[in-house]
């Protein structure tokens, strides 16, 4: 569910090669007084900090069309980090994502919703690091594994994106606890050996040094889970 990017490091702001970085906020016209970080904000300072001269050359903020300019920039503010943001999220995927009302609702609900809260927090900047590497057009490596021990991930998604604090407060007053949902995981048991622990160290080190790798896995029926379903 969210494990695509476990080895995000914990601090105060990421910029799109794994570090995190301090930027200033600006109000959101259409947020109603909510403060947001503005993509077009990081773009620029990583610009400043990382690409050299040639790379300069190839960095832009412009889509590749401009008839889905309007989207885009409906698109370029992330998620707010408020308690209420993160309790709407959250509510809104019991209801609409999982279909869940009063009558069906289990633990399991609230941490499949939290789990996709956190996953969308981290997509975004998936995809700005994408959008990065391919302005400036950058070597990428791909690793493939058939296994990958990466361990439970709700926990170490929470903590790298510094919202700890946050969401132990919504899951309190929707009552539950974080402790309670970091026990439900289970193991992401993608493997049962060295070569899954290996692939998942190969990963984490190749993120902690900013590096621009990718890990696939392969889709299989027979081992430790059903990776088909």
């Amino acid at each position: 569910m969210i494990g695509f990017l476990t080895t995000l490091r914990t601090v105060n702001e990421w910029n799109f090669l794994g570090e995190f970085h301090s930027i200033s906020m600006q109000k959101s016209s259409s947020s109603e007084g909510v403060s947001h970080v503005r993509r077009s904000i990081s773009l620029n300072k990583l610009k400043n900090q990382f690409a050299d001269a040639a790379e300069a050359e190839h960095f832009t903020n412009e889509s590749d069309s401009e008839k889905y300019n309007n989207l885009w920039d409906y698109c370029s503010l992330y998620l707010s980090k408020d308690v209420e943001t993160i309790k709407q999220q959250i509510a809104n995927h019991i209801e609409y994502t999982l279909a869940c009302q009063r009558f069906d609702f289990k633990t399991k609900s609230l941490f499949t919703a939290t789990a996709i809260s956190l996953r969308e927090r981290m997509t975004e900047y998936w995809n700005d690091t994408h959008q990065y590497f391919r302005e400036i057009q950058t070597k990428r490596m791909y690793y493939l594994s058939i296994e990958y021990l990466i361990g439970r991930s709700l926990m170490n998604a929470i903590c790298n994106l510094g919202l700890e604090n946050e969401y132990r407060d919504v899951v309190s007053q929707f009552g539950s606890s974080l402790e309670e949902l970091y026990e439900y995981e289970n193991d992401a048991a993608l493997g049962s050996g060295g070569l899954g622990r290996l692939a998942a160290c190969f990963l984490d080190s190749l993120a902690t040094m900013n590096l621009p790798a990718w890990g696939y896995g392969i889709r299989y029926q027979y081992d430790l889970v059903d990776m088909l379903q």
